[in-house]
């Protein structure tokens, strides 16, 4: 995204929703990027490409 990361764009939604749930989808297949997304409050992160079906999904 030209404008912000997906983190900024969180913490810029978690300011209006506090509750709200999120899974990052990237590129960036580094286990760091992973950690770092998933603590700022990701409840998954999708590598892409990714099949039909992401985990994200599942209720």
């Amino acid at each position: 995204m030209p404008e912000m990361n997906g983190s900024n764009t969180l913490d810029t939604i978690r300011a209006l929703d506090p509750l709200v749930r999120c899974c990052f989808m990237t590129a960036d297949t580094r286990p760091e990027t992973r950690s770092a997304l998933r603590k700022a409050g990701g409840q998954e992160v999708l590598t892409k490409p990714f099949g039909p079906r992401p985990r994200c999904a599942k209720r």
